[in-house]
């Protein structure tokens, strides 16, 4: 099972939830949250306001070494970060 991560504070993501609230109380409605680096929506899943982040995001920074060259195998460590955070699994 994969640690949860948030994204909240992620330079890639497309709207904050400070920003949400300002939307929809100028023009109530609010856009969805949305990654920029990697093309997808971004959720809460029951963790609000915290947003999730994506599996992607997993293989950004290695936790033993702290390399973040997003590679399936870590160049730093050469650990799996695929098997390391549970993301190998069907």
């Amino acid at each position: 099972m994969k640690k949860i991560k948030y994204c909240g504070e992620c330079s890639f993501l497309s709207i904050t939830e400070k920003q949400q609230k300002f939307q929809m109380m100028d023009f109530g409605y609010c856009e969805d949250h949305f990654c920029k680096k990697y093309g997808k929506r971004v959720l809460h899943q029951g963790h609000h306001p915290n947003l999730v982040a994506l599996d992607e995001c997993y293989l950004d920074t290695c936790p033993i070494c702290g390399n973040n060259e997003s590679q399936i195998n870590c160049p730093g460590c050469g650990i799996d970060m695929e098997w390391l955070l549970g993301l190998d699994e069907e």
